[in-house]
Order: structure tokens, then C-alpha cells, then sequence
């Protein structure tokens, strides 16, 4: 190489100096290697989700470049961060680069982007009310949702489409079927809970007190709402009894 810019550049034998210079730049030249790039060479990323991904390298890149990169990311070519939130789901070949002087290394990335996940409803697959009693029950779910759905909710009950909260006061006794639903871009998850709807407790409204007369006939009538089905009475005095 000496003799090669010996050729090209004849100095008179005067010109030390020069010569000098150029032996030096023909020798870091000849000692210079490419960088290596030594990031990972394969990566995942969500769609709808942050992403960040660092080009690492020897030799102290000045620049780097990212070919390829798919919609929604971007590379910082100083630092080498690429970044951003990936929009659509695939799998991307990218050749990324880093450069010195003269000299560039490069690396095939295999990014592969993953659709949005689907919720999954956690929340118990049972619930109970009572007729006439204020009434509450919330979808949860894994992963992001957008909206949420119950078909076949005994009436008196409604859902809040954007917080997934289902209430409100039963009307009906019923044992009711109900098919749950959160959604997203990525698709639809369900889960089927059933809701048992029982009756009122009975409120007995008859007086808490009342007199008898010993060896007088007596009659006291338990009378309570929500129309009772069978009454019961204990510690009654000898010679009184329940129907």
C-alpha cells in the first residue's frame, strides 16, 4: 500500500512532512475494520404498542441506517435507536448499517410484529341479585378493550359499553344465560356467566308485640311482603303453635 501512494503521490524527497501524513493515513486505512454489529438479529413488537430497539456496534460508529423498517418506527441514525409504535401486524427483513469512514457494517433484523391480543374475560363465570336490590357486576379482562357487550341481561340490568360495568335492579326472578364480550382491533373475546336472580327477602310487618290472656283462645297472623312461601315461629309458650 506504502508503494501504491508512493506511486500515486511522487513528493520531492524534500517534502518529509508530507510524506509522513501520508504514510500515517495509509497505515490507520490499512488498520481499519468495518463494525460489527452486535445487537440482537431477531426482535418482537406489538401492534399498537411502544417499541424501542438500540443498533450496538464495535468500532464506534459515526452513523447508522435501518432499511425497510415497517409503518409506524423510525430510526435515530446518530444513535441508532429505532423507535416507535408499529401499526400493522407481519414480519420485516431490515438491513441495518454502521458506519465510520470509509467503512460500513451490516445486519439482516428479522422484526416480527404481533396483532393486538384478544381480551380475555376474567372476571367470575357466576353472580347472584335479589329482586328489587341494586345490582353490580364489572367485566374484567386481560389486554387493552375498546368496547364491551352482554346479550340476553334479565331486564332491569344494562351494560356500560365503554367500562364493561353491567347494573342496575333486577325486575324478574330468573336464572339467566348471558354471553360477555370485550373487543379490540385484535378480536373478540367472550366468556358466558349466569346470573341467578332470586327473590326478595320477606320483610315480616305484623307487630313485635302483642298479649295474651292464659286459658283464652288466641290468634296472631305473621304477615310479611314479597308474598312468603312458607313461616315459621320458635319459642312459642306451651299451647300455641305455627301454621
Amino acid at each position: 500500500m506504502k508503494s501504491i501512494f508512493a506511486f500515486l503521490f511522487p513528493f520531492p524527497q524534500n517534502s518529509t512532512a508530507c510524506i509522513l501524513s501520508l504514510l500515517l493515513f495509509s497505515s490507520t486505512f490499512l488498520h481499519a475494520q468495518a463494525p460489527v454489529i452486535t445487537s440482537a438479529a431477531t426482535i418482537q413488537a406489538t401492534v399498537g404498542q411502544s417499541f424501542s430497539y438500540n443498533i450496538t456496534a464495535t468500532e464506534s460508529p459515526t452513523s447508522f441506517g435501518a432499511a425497510n423498517l415497517p409503518a409506524g418506527l423510525s430510526l435515530d441514525s446518530i444513535t441508532g435507536v429505532i423507535s416507535g409504535t408499529p401499526t400493522t401486524a407481519g414480519t420485516n427483513m431490515i438491513t441495518l448499517s454502521a458506519s465510520i469512514p470509509f467503512l460500513t457494517g451490516s445486519l439482516i433484523l428479522t422484526l416480527t410484529v404481533d396483532p393486538i391480543p384478544v381480551p380475555v374475560i376474567t372476571s367470575s363465570a357466576t353472580a347472584s341479585a335479589t329482586v328489587g336490590q341494586p345490582f353490580r357486576y364489572i367485566i374484567r379482562v386481560i389486554n387493552a378493550t375498546t368496547s364491551f357487550g352482554a346479550t340476553n341481561l334479565p331486564a332491569g340490568l344494562s351494560l356500560d359499553v365503554l367500562t364493561g360495568v353491567i347494573s342496575g335492579t333486577p325486575t324478574t326472578v330468573a336464572t339467566s344465560t348471558i354471553t360477555l364480550s370485550a373487543s379490540n382491533a385484535g378480536g373478540t373475546g367472550t366468556r358466558t356467566l349466569t346470573l341467578t336472580v332470586n327473590p326478595p327477602t320477606p320483610v315480616i310487618t305484623s307487630a313485635a308485640t302483642v298479649t295474651a290472656t292464659l286459658s283464652r283462645p288466641f290468634s296472631y297472623t305473621i304477615t310479611a311482603n314479597s308474598t312468603p312461601t312458607t313461616f315459621n315461629a320458635t319459642g312459642l309458650p306451651t299451647g300455641l303453635s305455627v301454621n
